[in-house]
C-alpha cells in the first residue's frame, strides 16, 4: 500500500511530517535546516497536530496527546468515525473525518459537540480562531467548498456551500487567507468569505498551499 502523507505541522521553528504507513513522525528545524530525531509512536497514524500543549494524535478513533518530545502518551478523545485531521485555537479541539466533526474542550477533554453531515469532509482549515471552518467533502461528487460556523462556546452553528454546488473540477482544501476576506481551494479558485461568492482564480490549480 503506499504511504499516504499526511497533513503537516508547523510549530516553534520545526516542521511535522507523518504518513499513515510508518509510526514515526520526522521533525524537520527551519532553524538549522535540517531533520532532528524523529519521534517514534506507538501506532501508525491518521492525523497529527501540533501546539503549544503537544503532539495530537489520531490512531483512526482513539486520539491521544503526547509531550512535544514524545513521551508521556494519554488519552484525549475516542470517536466513532475515523478521524483525519485535528485542529486547534487555545480552547478548542477539532477533530474532522468523513462526514464528521467533533469539537471538544481542549483543557480537560470533555466533548461540546459532535455532528455528521455530508458536507463535512476529511479535512478542515480554521479561520478567525476557530469561529468559522473551511471544508470540502470529495467523497461525493460534485465536491464543493463549505464554510461551518461554530459559535463562541465551541457548539456547531450551520453550515452553507457556494452558490456554484461544485461545478469546478479539483476542489479540495479550501483555506482562508490570512487577514482577508477571501478563501481559496486547489481549483486555484479564490471566494468572498462573506457569502461565498467567486472572485477570481489564482491562475491555475495547486497540490499545496501554505502561508508563512
Amino acid at each position: 500500500t503506499q504511504a499516504s502523507l499526511l497533513e503537516t505541522s508547523t510549530y516553534n521553528n520545526h516542521v511535522y511530517l507523518a504518513d499513515d504507513q510508518s509510526n514515526q513522525i520526522r521533525v524537520y528545524s527551519l532553524a538549522s535546516e535540517s531533520f532532528i530525531t524523529p519521534i517514534t509512536l506507538s501506532q501508525n497514524p491518521t492525523a497529527i497536530h501540533v501546539d503549544a500543549a503537544g503532539i495530537y494524535v489520531s490512531y483512526g478513533t482513539q486520539i491521544v496527546k503526547l509531550a512535544l518530545d514524545g513521551t508521556n502518551q494519554t488519552a484525549v478523545r475516542t470517536t466513532s468515525k475515523v478521524i483525519t485531521d485535528i485542529e486547534a485555537t487555545d480552547k478548542l479541539l477539532f477533530l474532522a473525518g468523513k462526514d464528521y466533526l467533533q469539537v471538544a474542550n481542549k483543557t480537560n477533554n470533555t466533548l461540546i459537540d459532535t455532528r455528521s453531515e455530508y458536507a463535512f469532509g476529511r479535512s478542515i482549515s480554521l479561520a478567525n480562531n476557530g469561529t468559522e471552518l473551511y471544508t470540502t467533502n470529495t467523497d461525493y461528487s460534485p465536491a464543493d467548498v463549505y464554510q461551518i460556523s461554530i459559535n463562541a462556546d465551541g457548539t456547531i452553528k450551520t453550515f452553507r456551500d457556494t452558490p456554484y454546488h461544485g461545478k469546478d473540477a479539483g476542489v479540495d482544501q479550501p483555506k482562508k487567507v490570512p487577514n482577508s476576506n477571501r478563501v481559496i481551494d486547489t481549483s486555484g479558485n479564490i471566494y468572498n468569505t462573506g457569502n461565498l461568492n467567486y472572485v477570481t482564480n489564482l491562475g491555475g490549480a495547486y497540490t499545496a498551499l501554505d502561508f508563512w
